[in-house]
């Protein structure tokens, strides 16, 4: 356990087991501390260190995962580097484009979604964005996302022979969630994702 002011005291991962995080409220009143003091000189201490032997855990052991608290959800948000928080951005719809259009959150070609995050990097006032390299990877590291690889898609909706492009391909169940997805119901992988791959360029004038 350790204690601290900074804002951001630590680095923590967005898929973080070790760390519970507590933020606590603006100082009280003199009242309440002495009455603190009170307590501690009354055997107080001691009294905290029985309950905690003998409070029930219930299914709570060494191995359960520390809760997710507010305080936690903003120190990972604040721990994020500029790809993680341009996605988190993407994926909430606050990706904005122009003319009252937003990034619509569908697989969608590694060099438009880059060309987006560096306009927001812009915006952000962000100081060190990540090179297209840099990008690329920083998203394939990401547990079920997929990005960097050549995938077989249709020339266009009309013409269905093959063209390889480089996708970004989010999670199906951040999609999902979110209301973005293009359906794949009774769809090949290459005309969902060539639907996905035009749905992304027109809104952002992206040449196909």
């Amino acid at each position: 356990m350790f204690l601290a002011n900074e804002y951001q005291p630590l680095i923590l991962d967005r898929d973080d087991r070790r760390y519970a995080v507590v933020h606590t409220p603006e100082k009280l009143d003199q009242e309440f501390y002495q009455q603190v003091r009170d307590e501690i000189n009354a055997g107080g201490i001691a009294a905290l260190h029985d309950y905690l032997l003998h409070v029930d855990l219930g299914d709570f052991d060494e191995h359960t995962k520390p809760p997710m608290t507010r305080a936690k959800r903003d120190l990972i948000e604040v721990s994020m580097d500029s790809v993680q928080r341009f996605l988190l951005d993407w994926q909430h719809g606050e990706i904005e484009l122009g003319q009252d259009r937003v990034a619509p959150f569908v697989p969608c070609h590694g060099s438009h979604l880059f060309s987006v995050y560096r306009k927001w990097c812009d915006r952000s006032g962000e100081r060190s964005p990540r090179s297209m390299s840099q990008f690329v990877g920083a998203i394939k590291s990401i547990p079920r996302w997929r990005a960097g690889q050549s995938l077989p898609t249709y020339t266009n909706l009309n013409n269905t022979a093959i063209k390889n492009r480089k996708m970004v391909i989010p999670p199906d169940e951040l999609m999902t969630k979110m209301g973005y997805i293009v359906t794949k119901d009774g769809k090949t992988q290459q005309h969902w994702l060539t639907e996905c791959f035009f749905k992304f360029a027109n809104e952002g004038d992206f040449d196909a």
